[in-house]
């Protein structure tokens, strides 16, 4: 086991190396402007994980005046999973072969009956990873935008009403879609996986394997998100709770269109990540 072990580190430190970018020459330089500095930055190392043959579309999707974002297309690799999928496999075989062993008897036998239980989930996953979510998101194109256009008069009940209405910082990301059907269908089975793994788990948490944990996992039954159409697509969020004493504004949701997905805490920020909208600069 001890060979077998240092060979697969030995892989995957040369599996490690051939993704390393390779140094090279870089300038750089910085200039005043009526607003400050502006700066500019050149390299001439090679970045094997950045794509830099086409124009960032993805400068349409970050809302036309943010306060500031990163945007970068990388290089779609399935094979780059397939790799990382089979060192997560040798990990697995590595714990059943010297942690399993030093385990009492029933926590061996719990450990298969989990197994049992949860590696087809898991398979399963990585079959939609494979198929569908990484073909969906092809384009390689993501982008971080942060913002402060979302207004309100008081973000939680429990705050006096402002005047003027106070901003709230706006936290996006954003993703070039190669096809939104596969990226629809990936996201609808990780769904229905996530509800297969909860009655799983009630069940070993009720059933033969109760003693194994320390309190019984309650029966959780996922609910679909509500949907609007927006920014040319289909806007996903769960509204909070009134109980919770947030503006309407806040939702966790992701919004899917033939172009891009985003995802923010606020659908109306999402809207406008989503609506085609040329960067503003000079």
């Amino acid at each position: 086991v001890q060979e077998e072990l240092l060979a697969d580190i030995g892989k995957f430190a040369e599996y490690v190396k051939t993704n390393a970018p390779e140094q090279g020459a870089a300038m750089s330089y910085a200039y005043m402007t009526p607003r400050g500095y502006e700066s500019y930055s050149y390299s001439w190392a090679e970045n094997i994980t950045l794509d830099a043959s086409q124009p960032l579309s993805i400068l349409n999707h970050v809302g036309g005046t943010p306060l500031a974002f990163y945007a970068a297309r990388g290089k779609s690799s399935p094979e780059d999973y397939d790799n990382m999928a089979k060192f997560a496999e040798r990990i697995g075989y590595y714990v059943e072969k010297i942690a399993l062993p030093t385990a009492d008897p029933e926590e061996q036998e719990a450990y298969a009956k989990l197994k049992a239980d949860f590696m087809p989930l898991i398979e399963r996953a990585g079959g939609v990873v494979r198929d569908k979510l990484i073909p969906a998101f092809e384009d390689g194109q993501g982008a971080f935008v942060l913002d402060a256009k979302s207004k309100s008069a008081a973000w939680h009940m429990a705050l006096p009403p402002s005047d003027p209405p106070l901003p709230m910082l706006e936290f996006g990301m954003v993703f070039g879609v190669s096809d939104a059907s596969l990226a629809r269908e990936a996201f609808g089975e990780f769904f229905t996986l996530t509800q297969e793994a909860l009655d799983k788990l009630h069940e070993a948490s009720t059933g033969e394997l109760k003693d194994m944990f320390e309190e019984e996992v309650p029966q959780i039954t996922l609910t679909k998100p509500q949907t609007h159409e927006a920014g040319g697509g289909t806007i996903y969020f769960y509204a909070l709770p009134a109980a919770s004493g947030v503006d309407k504004q806040l939702a966790p949701n992701g919004g899917l269109s033939d172009e891009v997905m985003a995802v923010s805490l606020l659908p109306r920020f999402t809207e406008r990540l989503m609506t085609n909208t040329p960067v503003a600069g000079e």
